[in-house]
């Protein structure tokens, strides 16, 4: 599953890969089998994605026969429905949760904009308004297939496939403003292909794979203090040991004062 969202009561995410255009949800305050949403506009998974307390956006992503598709779809989180139209970005991405976004804002991280490719490229929407992605400045170099996540201030994203090698390193940016992305710590261990979610003062790093081409999987969560800098903490383990999987979060920076 991919494009992982939530709001104070509903998660939402797209289930399958690449040939799936099936969204379900779930109330993140009680146990249950996920329900049916609705459709995304086209077929596609491992893209950019963000929400307000209302609204939620789905970015570029990986479709049927490997195609890059630069489509913005959105949501209206409390109702059910099919995504509709909302812009296109500017480079066709595979992205695999490179994506963070503020009450305002959601930003599209770097990403593969070809197969093998990594960029350094951020865009960015207004989730309110709809209409094409704008650019808003590059990573500190070309990384994909790696987590970010935000509250209202900050954007921290970690980790990631350097080619040919993963990444354990951490970055920060202002969301407000452009500028260059500033070193934040290092994560416990390197990995590419995994999760991140975060509340207004704490963000997680979940999973994913060790080395690029390697088999090797963890099951380790790290966390950091979003306010402050610093090497990223032991948390705990997940239950499994994932790869290319989602995340979301019912207090991140998307939900206005909360």
């Amino acid at each position: 599953s991919s494009f992982g969202i939530g709001n104070e009561t509903r998660g939402i995410y797209s289930r399958g890969g690449s040939s799936s255009d099936t969204l379900e949800y779930v109330t993140t305050a009680s146990e249950g089998n996920p329900i049916d949403f609705g459709n995304l506009s086209q077929a596609r998974y491992l893209g950019a994605r963000g929400n307000s307390s209302t609204r939620g956006i789905f970015l570029s992503g990986l479709g049927p026969s490997s195609s890059y598709k630069n489509n913005i779809d959105y949501v209206e989180m409390g109702t059910l429905g099919n995504a509709l139209d909302f812009g296109d970005v500017n480079t066709s991405v595979f992205l695999n949760n490179n994506s963070v976004n503020s009450t305002v804002r959601v930003y599209s991280l770097g990403g593969y904009a070809s197969p093998g490719v990594n960029i350094s490229k951020i865009e960015y929407v207004t989730i309110s308004s709809k209409g094409d992605a704008l650019e808003f400045d590059d990573l500190d170099r070309p990384n994909s297939t790696f987590p970010g996540f935000a509250n209202n201030v900050r954007g921290i994203y970690g980790g990631g496939n350097l080619r040919p090698f993963t990444s354990d390193q951490i970055f920060m940016f202002n969301t407000a403003s452009q500028g260059k992305m500033i070193f934040f710590g290092e994560l416990t261990q390197r990995r590419k292909e995994f999760a991140g979610s975060c509340s207004q003062t704490r963000g997680i790093f979940a999973g994913g794979q060790l080395d690029p081409n390697g088999p090797s999987t963890i099951n380790i969560i790290d966390f950091v203090t979003i306010a402050t800098t610093g090497d990223a903490q032991d948390f705990g383990d997940l239950s499994k040991t994932p790869r290319n999987f989602t995340s979301l979060s019912d207090s991140h920076g998307g939900l206005g004062g909360n």
